[in-house]
């Protein structure tokens, strides 16, 4: 019983740690870029770490073409590229979390208090 509170203390003393950590990480994201794109680039979406599209380009050959629908199609791809892409960004750089909340470690405490 008290090697659970031993951890629950620990993780608490930890948090502001983490925080800071986290704070860090997320202004350091909001600075990181990724490009997701479609239509051979005809189309790109540039995104940052915190998922603001930062800037959309077409290429003027395919608005010359006047196919809407085409273009609508080719944006929302390249969007839902540049999307993913971010999100694999902020995973990637929230690892740095993990080695100081050791999931196991909260994972049984919730368990405990089920």
């Amino acid at each position: 019983m008290f090697g659970n509170l031993g951890n629950m203390m620990s993780l608490m003393g930890n948090m502001s740690k983490i925080t800071k950590e986290y704070k860090t990480i997320m202004a350091q994201l909001k600075d990181k870029t990724v490009v997701g794109s479609s239509g051979g680039e005809q189309v790109q979406v540039t995104i940052n770490g915190v998922g603001e599209i930062l800037q959309v380009k077409i290429d003027p050959e395919l608005v010359k073409s006047g196919d809407a629908g085409l273009i609508e199609e080719l944006v929302l791809s390249a969007v839902n590229s540049a999307v993913e892409k971010s999100r694999e960004l902020v995973q990637k750089e929230m690892g740095s979390l993990s080695e100081l909340l050791p999931m196991d470690q909260l994972k049984g405490l919730l368990e405990k208090l089920q």
